[in-house]
């Protein structure tokens, strides 16, 4: 089996869309954080008036991957809904820590507790965009993304669902930018999401995954970088490769234990 891909939602600091990646392969430098305004297209501001910059960035693109992807007239009970992140909500979750630096643990913010917890952005997608199929979100850094189909992979051979919407999501803190520069690491100088709209059908709209592999040896070559990098960058080269055509390198994401994992398009049949 292969997993077919329907539709694509991209929001990043580069725009929305993939017009707007593509342009931004050729910029030498972005802005940190992603414009998710285009939101008041879909959701009135009452719905998003408490929803976080985190689940925002998860919610637009996820909305955008189901317009692009033709889910209307797939039964919500039937989608299931998975979530890859590096970091979770890194804002909210700073947000509760300082409340609880600053009051003790027993008067911390309830409210900054309940947007911090990694699931919350699977949850807001699924009660506002009314999916009740199976829910799950990946925490696992670099590795978070290649799981997260993996898992996709599985529910659609088990016919657990009809269609998955997966998405990978992490958002810009200056904390942890400042720690990354200290740290002389890159991995958390940007912001975004991908969500990709998938099927067990034959072909896909913009190609197919054909190879979801994982290990601790010795991994294949890395494919170049993007102008801004985050720990679900893998996405992110899964959407350049595919709005690109280039299909033959796999793409590989590495942690630095050692861990791998290499994701293999190809072209729809």
């Amino acid at each position: 089996m292969r997993l077919a891909i329907d539709g694509l939602g991209l929001v990043g600091p580069f725009g929305l869309g993939s017009e707007a990646l593509q342009a931004a392969q050729t910029v030498a430098a972005l802005p940190e954080q992603a414009d998710v305004t285009e939101l008041a297209r879909f959701f009135s501001k009452r719905e998003l008036r408490r929803v976080s910059h985190f689940c925002r960035l998860a919610l637009l693109g996820a909305t955008l991957a189901v317009e692009d992807g033709g889910l209307s007239g797939v039964s919500k009970e039937r989608v299931g809904l998975i979530l890859a992140t590096g970091h979770g909500p890194v804002a909210t979750t700073f947000d509760f820590l300082d409340s609880m630096h600053e009051f003790g643990a027993k008067l911390a913010s309830p409210t900054a507790f309940s947007t911090s917890i990694h699931n919350v952005a699977a949850s807001t997608i699924s009660i506002m965009s009314g999916y009740t199929g199976p829910c799950l979100t990946v925490n696992e850094f670099a590795m978070s993304w290649a799981s997260a189909l993996l898992t996709a992979w599985c529910w659609l051979a088990e016919s657990r669902v009809d269609r998955v919407l997966v998405g990978a999501v992490d958002e810009y803190h200056p904390l942890l930018a400042e720690a990354a520069r200290q740290a002389d690491c890159p991995l958390t100088t940007g912001e975004g999401a991908v969500f990709l709209a998938l099927s067990a059908a034959e072909s896909g709209r913009y190609g197919l995954i054909t190879d979801v592999a994982m290990g601790n040896l010795a991994a294949p070559a890395a494919q170049p970088p993007l102008p801004f990098e985050l720990p679900a960058g893998q996405a992110f080269a899964l959407a350049v490769a595919l709005l690109n055509g280039t299909f033959a390198q796999p793409l590989v994401a590495e942690e630095p234990d050692g861990a791998w994992s290499a994701i293999t398009l190809g072209p729809s049949l």
